[in-house]
């Protein structure tokens, strides 16, 4: 009988794959994945915005070829490796129930077909509470090596992964009791050291623009609102508040009661502070639907009934993703995705110089993500990115009195305007020099 229920679900794990390998081909890049493409062209310890996992998951896909398959493929493997590893946490009895309401959980599903840095996240996150639960049972050398490295992994793939850590270690305080808890540590430091020596060189960046250079800090009960409306949205819909009333039911699974209800509470703290980035959550989701399925579940009826608009409403999002119907003229957001093929024609049917360089680091990599060529990024009056520390306009030999096109977001000198119906217009200036764009924007 277990033998079946395993062959089943790895059937599920199958179709999943299968599902988001046809989203992978017939999606539009977007602005981030784009960004991210470019730091995996110039391979480092560290970038302008994250640690490096992102870029070293893109640069293995595209070994292979260039194009939304190959950035995206290693992505989709690490969903796919996060659903084996979440199956094998809840009750079987729960099996059929977890895959459907992971398919209904938009930053968990979302995972295996945008390159983002939440996907590694979401991976080595969900690897180390199983790695710390065979440490809490046998705190041999192997298990010490094996979550040092995963640790490791996880801190590579983004900053939150501390807090993942953090709040592990709080539902396990007895842990640190353990003099293999600092053998644990020990490994971590060794191995993390190479990103922070990085930051080191770079004067610790990385951290400046998570901790200040974000947007302005203010209290605002719309930021609050939000969030907790948001919360509902990403963990099931009409389905939350049964998860919920199970996941507290299951709350002395410690672990998996830490990083999803604390991982949310201390989130909610933030947001009197901030706007939230719902996708600061996506290990929280994780753990949340861990918990809730942990043990067996009475009224599963209730579950199924209320998720039926939330398969609808994740199911349509993931088709308009592929095709519009249209609808990209009337919602701004899409237009990141679709419509890029006729602007690009426009964009380079304009173009006579031999140099372009962009104002504007995410349209800076969208262009070079289709030309497949890294062009510069020149921030004058947009945030700075990794591009500053590329330098780019230097390293090409181009200097400030040569003949370039400029790209930009502001209308600040006579020049062409390419509609992007999403942000800011492209507008295109030929036949000027860095010289006179930096005086024009002084």
């Amino acid at each position: 009988m277990t033998m079946d229920i395993r062959k089943n679900s790895n059937y599920m794990i199958l179709l999943i794959g299968l599902l988001s390998l046809v989203q992978i081909i017939f999606t539009g890049i977007t602005y981030d994945e784009s960004y991210y493409w470019v730091y995996s062209s110039f391979l480092d310890f560290g970038y302008y915005d994250h640690p490096p996992m992102v870029a070293i998951s893109i640069w293995l896909g595209e070994l292979f070829g260039h194009g939304v398959f190959f950035t995206r493929i290693v992505f989709t493997l690490l969903m796919l490796g996060t659903i084996y590893l979440m199956r094998d946490m809840v009750s079987p009895k729960n099996r059929n129930l977890f895959y459907i309401l992971f398919f209904a959980f938009p930053l968990l599903i979302s995972s295996g077909f945008f390159a983002l840095p939440d996907t590694p996240l979401l991976f080595f996150s969900v690897l180390f509470w199983k790695k710390t639960e065979d440490y809490i049972n046998d705190d041999s050398l192997r298990n010490v090596i094996i979550l040092g490295l995963v640790i490791s992994a996880l801190f590579y793939s983004k900053y939150h992964g501390l807090l993942v850590v953090l709040f592990t270690v709080l539902a396990h305080k007895e842990l640190v009791k353990r003099k293999s808890f600092y053998a644990i540590i020990a490994i971590v430091i060794i191995l993390y050291m190479p990103h922070i020596y990085w930051q080191y060189k770079h004067d610790f960046v990385s951290f400046k623009f998570h901790l200040t250079g974000r947007r302005e800090k203010h209290f605002d009960i719309q930021n609050m609102v939000n969030y907790l409306l948001g919360i509902a949205f990403v963990c099931g819909f009409f389905t939350f508040p049964i998860l919920l009333k199970n996941a507290w039911k299951n709350k002395t699974n410690k672990i998996y009661f830490y990083n999803s209800i604390g991982f949310f509470a201390f989130v909610f703290l933030m947001s009197f502070r901030n706007a939230i980035e719902l996708n600061w959550i996506v290990t929280a989701c994780a753990a949340f639907l861990i918990l809730a399925l942990k043990e067996s579940i009475e009224k599963k009826k209730a579950i199924y009934i209320t998720l039926i608009p939330s398969l609808i409403i994740v199911s349509t999002f993931r088709l308009i993703l592929i095709y519009d119907f249209g609808l990209s003229e009337k919602v701004d957001r899409l237009n990141e995705i679709h419509g890029w093929q006729k602007r690009f024609a426009e964009f380079y049917s304009l173009d006579s110089e031999p140099h372009i360089v962009f104002d504007n680091y995410q349209y800076g990599a969208r262009f070079s993500y289709y030309k497949n060529y890294i062009y510069p990024v020149k921030h004058l009056r947009s945030r700075e990115s990794h591009y500053s520390i590329l330098n780019l306009t230097k390293k090409y030999g181009i200097k400030d009195n040569d003949s370039i096109t400029f790209v930009g977001t502001k209308n600040t000198f006579d020049s062409y305007r390419i509609e992007t119906n999403y942000k800011d217009p492209i507008y295109f200036k030929d036949k000027t020099t860095l010289e006179d764009i930096e005086t024009t924007y002084e």
